[in-house]
């Protein structure tokens, strides 16, 4: 019996570090049905491809988490404006929600590490003589992968909101 034979989830390790394990996933998921939309060309609506799913159908896409907990990951991923959601059904009774990536969002995560990094490069330079600064540059952004923690406050920084 092979492990990876049964339907696996992978986990951006990065991704994670940023906006957490639980959104990480939930996220790569949305990814992975979008791309199979964008494949089949459906469920195309206002210039972007979209997933649905009601809450139960996601959790048997994650049968391991609560519904509540599945409605907290979303509700944080709206929040971060990382995910959209909408509703393109035919019938108004249907209350299926649909969902889609803002990956302009998803890149100003990126841009936080970065930015990290950076900081960091400058702090260290005005001290110490770098004599690699492109690979001491690259260390320090796989480092702020790792130590970085970004939260919903994440777009209140990016906005100039808070510091």
């Amino acid at each position: 019996m092979a492990i990876v034979s049964r339907k696996p989830l992978i986990l951006n390790t990065s991704l994670a570090v940023a906006i957490g394990i639980n959104e990480a996933l939930v996220l790569q998921q949305i990814d992975y049905w979008l791309e199979k939309n964008r494949e089949k060309n459906i469920n195309f609506h206002e210039g972007r491809y979209w997933t649905y799913n009601t809450i139960n159908e996601w959790k048997k896409e994650f049968p391991f988490w609560s519904t509540s907990t599945i409605k907290r990951v979303f509700k944080k991923l709206r929040d971060m404006k990382i995910v959209e959601v909408d509703n393109f059904n035919i019938y108004q009774m249907d209350r299926t929600l649909w969902y889609t990536i803002n990956y302009e969002e998803l890149e100003k995560i990126d841009f936080f590490i970065v930015e990290h990094a950076i900081n960091k490069f400058k702090e260290i330079s005005r001290e110490q003589r770098i004599i690699n600064p492109l690979g001491y540059l690259k260390a320090l952004i796989y480092n702020s992968i790792n130590e970085l923690e970004i939260d919903i406050d994440s777009r209140l920084r990016y906005d100039g909101l808070v510091s």
